[in-house]
This record gives C-alpha cells, sequence and structure tokens, in this order.
C-alpha cells in the first residue's frame, strides 16, 4: 500500500508517494470501469485534410488518451472501500474550552469600565487623568 491523502488548496487533488506508473494504472483500472465518453472528430479531421494541416492525414486515427490507456496495467488495483473507512466522526472546527471562563477574562469584555468624572466646569472626563500631552520647549 501507498499513502494517499487530499491536497489543501485544491479539493479534487490528491497527494501520494506511489511512483507514477502506479497512478497510471489506478486511472487505467478506472477508465476499464468507467469508460471515458468518446471524442468527436471535427468535420475537417475526417476529410484528412493535406499535410501540413492538423488533420491526421494517412496516419491512423489514435488518440493520446486512446494510447494511454491501451497500455497494459502492472498493477492491480481494488476499488473496493473497506469497513470502518466512511464512519469517521466529523472533526470538531474550534477545540473546546479547557475549563470554564476560560479565555482573555476582563480584557475583552466589552464594557467600558473606565469610571466618568465631571470636572469643575460640568465637563465630563473619563478616567479622570489628563491626556497625555508633551509640552513644546520655548
Amino acid at each position: 500500500g501507498y499513502e494517499v491523502s487530499a491536497y489543501h488548496k485544491e479539493p479534487s487533488a490528491v497527494k501520494t508517494n506511489a511512483p507514477n506508473y502506479v497512478v497510471w494504472d489506478v486511472v487505467r483500472a478506472w477508465c476499464k470501469e468507467h469508460p471515458p465518453a468518446k471524442r468527436k472528430e471535427s468535420r475537417r479531421h475526417r476529410k484528412g485534410e493535406d499535410q501540413g494541416s492538423n488533420a491526421p492525414g494517412n496516419q491512423p486515427d489514435v488518440d493520446i488518451a486512446t494510447k494511454i490507456l491501451s497500455r497494459e496495467m502492472r498493477t492491480e488495483v481494488d476499488f473496493t472501500i473497506p469497513k470502518g473507512f466512511g464512519e469517521r466522526k466529523k472533526a470538531r472546527r474550534w477545540a473546546l474550552n479547557p475549563e470554564k471562563n476560560w479565555g482573555p477574562k476582563k480584557a475583552a469584555s466589552g464594557k467600558n469600565k473606565r469610571k466618568k468624572e465631571v470636572d469643575e466646569d460640568g465637563n465630563e472626563e473619563i478616567g479622570g487623568e489628563e491626556p497625555n500631552v508633551k509640552q513644546s520647549r520655548t
């Protein structure tokens, strides 16, 4: 057995430590069970136009996919799913809190707990302190 896992960035891609010939054998086995649809030929290719055109001409009409799939397989491939494989529990997105009232404590309460003080003129000051202002030298 070789290891296979999903690729984090592309959901339909897989990572494996299998050599290339084993990967191609898996593709060939899948295509034997689920044959791909035949491609339609264009009118130009059916006519078999002159050499230098994109038409195959006198060459046999062999498609690259047909060439790849016609090679003999060197690996035995089995697509049966083992028991218990699909019964995995869904992973939690976030970890549970380790204890009651766990977290950033008072820092992230969302409430402004500083006291408002009223000065002699009736203006409200928050925190009761003057802002830290640099005085310029004269």
